[in-house]
């Protein structure tokens, strides 16, 4: 522990190790509720389940007596969704979302949605029980058991002038992206991601740990340089960099062996732009691990506005 606490990571040894990077993390959302469209019995169509890598597209439409359509496509890291008719009937779309990922970590939903005359239709965005009118950019924090967004659009028949509704919703991690995989210890990988989006002025922004081993806690390390080949220490892949400046501290953990390393961050514009690497070097318990450690992915951040 002194050695840690005191000497950093200046004991690294350099071996050569074959290490496939991780690409950056990504939500594990869900969707469900249901899209329909209706002219004269058009039927219904629904889906409810993931949202995978993939492109996943519903449409319903109806007959051709006159023109109703309504699609949603999702994708892993935003959807669509449209609505229009002419001459007949009526379309609608409801989605409704689930994002799950590292709880505390900021999330950035992008809204949008368009509607088009001279019958315009409607459409609303719900996050977390709140209604948004849209366009907007919004910041949230992930909360234990994810973050709800649901999304409706709609036209209705008015006569034979066509209408049209074009919603878009996109979510992302701003800045911040995983380098290098853990080295699991006794109750598997440590996640290291971060509280909060690293934009400048936030004063609760912070680097996190999950699945550390209970009140053992660990050694947040913070520098300014990663690698794309870890060195090994104590049978541990690191992937910082430490012939670049270094910070390192102990930290404990909880109960649940949660994590965090508070890191407030300036208002100076100066450091825009700025990236830093941070890992967790994590306390096993005795006869656990070969040297009773094990390390977390490693997470880089880019300060933003």
């Amino acid at each position: 522990m002194t050695r840690l606490l005191h000497a950093g990571l200046e004991y690294l040894t350099a071996l050569t190790a074959l290490v496939t990077l991780l690409p950056a993390q990504s939500f594990s959302p869900t969707a469900s509720g249901q899209l329909y469209a209706y002219n004269y019995g058009g039927p219904p169509q629904s889906y409810s389940g993931p949202i995978t890598a993939s492109t996943t597209t519903v449409n319903a439409g109806g007959p051709l007596s006159g023109f109703a359509m309504a699609s949603a496509t999702l994708m892993s890291t935003s959807l669509t969704a449209n609505a229009g008719v002419s001459a007949s009937g009526s379309a609608s779309v409801a989605i409704s979302l689930n994002l799950q990922g590292p709880v505390g970590a900021g999330v950035r939903v992008q809204l949008s949605g368009s509607s088009l005359s001279p019958v315009p239709g409607s459409y609303s965005f719900v996050i977390q029980g709140q209604q948004i009118s849209g366009p907007a950019v919004l910041d949230f924090i992930l909360p234990p058991g994810g973050l709800p967004i649901s999304v409706n659009a709609s036209t209705s028949y008015s006569g034979f002038y066509y209408s049209s509704v074009d919603v878009d919703v996109s979510w992302s991690y701003p800045g911040v992206s995983n380098i290098g995989g853990p080295t699991p210890g006794c109750l598997g990988p440590a996640v290291a991601w971060t509280q909060g989006i690293p934009r400048l002025g936030n004063t609760g922004f912070g680097f996190t740990c999950q699945n550390a081993h209970p009140f053992l806690g660990a050694v947040s390390c913070v520098g300014l340089g990663g690698l794309s080949t870890p060195i090994v220490y104590d049978f541990v892949n690191v992937w910082l960099d430490p012939s670049l400046p270094l910070a390192t501290i102990y930290l404990p953990s909880d109960a649940s062996g949660d994590i965090l390393h508070p890191l407030p961050l300036p208002t100076d514009t100066s450091y825009l732009g700025l990236s830093l690497y941070s890992q967790f070097l994590v306390m096993e318990p005795g006869g656990c691990m070969p040297l009773d450690l094990s390390g977390s992915n490693a997470t880089k951040v880019t300060l933003q506005l």
